[in-house]
């Protein structure tokens, strides 16, 4: 109930009040939401490089000379793979960018 209550209060009749100065809460709003696209950054690298090494140590089916073949030698895992590394590049440049 008292929850981010330090800044700003609703009276019982409705009457919604607002303390402290405005530059400091919009500032601290602009702060944490150019946080959140590196967080999001952060937890997609991990992801994707869980997938990486993944691809580099399963291998499925056999060549012409019995041997297993690495999924990531496959063409379409390859694709998959090098375009989440990246999107990974790119939210970190962007996530730079904006801070």
């Amino acid at each position: 109930m008292n929850m981010l209550m330090k800044f700003t209060k609703v009276s019982k009749t409705g009457e919604y009040t607002r303390s402290g100065d405005e530059k400091i809460s919009y500032a601290t709003m602009l702060g944490i939401r150019s946080v959140i696209p590196e967080a999001c950054m952060y937890a997609y690298s991990k992801a994707t490089l869980i997938v990486t090494r993944y691809s580099l140590v399963r291998s499925q089916f056999r060549d012409h000379k019995k041997n297993e073949v690495p999924i990531l030698d496959y063409q379409l895992q390859q694709e998959k793979v090098l375009t989440k590394i990246a999107e990974v590049y790119a939210m970190l440049f962007g996530s730079q960018k904006l801070n």
